[in-house]
């Protein structure tokens, strides 16, 4: 019995280190959507401590599409059935730090079937640097593209001008 009990905290202690160690914030929710974890990478990104989120509605920390109805299920505010996230799903969402601020961020969600119902874990990972970079090359291509049709533009305009005058020449000749 001491063998099989050493054996579980063992596997215990690494399933700790594991959620504590992950660098993307791992959350777990009961199926109306209520924080019952969170790993020391969720307390960094959104600035709040486990036990004082424990029990809160997730939308404290995801802006949620359809959350207008406070009595439905998580699922069911995200604008799904318990069946569409079988095979676990990834949304682009609006996080909120504890401060308020606002920052993009990938929530992944599976279901974890436990006795008590299904419930979710949010693997959230902040992709403002991602979203920054893409705006830097949006940015990029915008002025790059801008700066080769204005050369372009003239030219075309010259080639244009040159054929009507040789058009023009013709016909005076004529």
């Amino acid at each position: 019995w001491d063998r099989i009990r050493s054996l579980y905290v063992c596997e215990t202690d690494v399933e700790a280190a594991i959620f504590d160690s992950a660098i993307d914030a791992i959350l777990t929710l009961n199926p109306s959507g209520s924080i019952e974890t969170m790993n020391t990478a969720a307390s960094r990104m959104f600035g709040w401590s486990g036990p004082e989120l424990v029990r809160r509605d997730i939308s404290v920390l995801l802006d949620l599409e359809g959350k207008d109805g406070a009595g439905r299920g998580f699922l069911a505010r995200l604008g799904f059935r318990d069946g569409d996230i079988a095979g676990g799903l990834v949304r682009e969402l609006n996080a909120r730090r504890r401060d308020g601020g606002l920052f993009p961020v990938d929530v992944a969600l599976s279901p974890m079937p436990l006795p008590s119902g299904v419930h979710m874990v949010a693997v959230v990972r902040d992709i403002s640097e991602r979203r920054r970079v893409e705006e830097m090359k949006q940015q990029f291509v915008s002025t790059v593209s801008h700066e080769l049709r204005t050369p372009l533009t003239s030219i075309a305009g010259s080639r244009s001008e040159a054929h009507t005058s040789e058009l023009q020449s013709r016909a005076y000749l004529v």
